[in-house]
């Protein structure tokens, strides 16, 4: 069996590092940018199975990047789980009404990771996360 590819866009260097780590130890192929434009040349090349990413990346903001691959039918069924630090409850609103499969309120836990990745599911319709 080939392994899920995850993205991780974080800006912060540390958040992204630990996240690869605890999703490779987890079995999953993990390539991190700190930026929008890198994230979209990854999926362009067909790179992903799913996508982590900050609200609030620099130039180009996470939730806006979610609505664009949510608008795109190349791109729609890609599950995009966004990451939050914001404790304002309209930000995870706001995400989810704009296509985001699932959100998560920084700082999480490893079980709240595993529980969002749990929920989602492939285009063949099987977990996303390994059993």
């Amino acid at each position: 069996m080939t392994n899920k590819k995850l993205i991780v866009a974080d800006e912060q260097p540390v958040i992204a590092r630990c996240l690869k780590g605890l999703l490779t130890h987890e079995g999953y192929d993990v390539e991190t940018t700190a930026n929008a434009d890198k994230l979209l040349e990854i999926v362009r090349g067909g790179g992903a199975d799913l996508i982590l990413i900050d609200a609030d990346l620099p130039r180009q903001n996470g939730i806006s990047v979610c609505q664009a691959l949510k608008a795109n039918p190349a791109t729609r069924d890609l599950p995009v789980v966004v990451m939050s630090a914001s404790a304002r409850a309209i930000e995870a609103e706001k995400a989810k009404a704009l296509g985001a499969d699932a959100v998560l309120r920084k700082p999480f836990t490893l079980d709240d990771l595993k529980g969002a990745l749990g929920k989602l599911r492939t285009s063949e319709d099987r977990p996303l996360l390994h059993a």
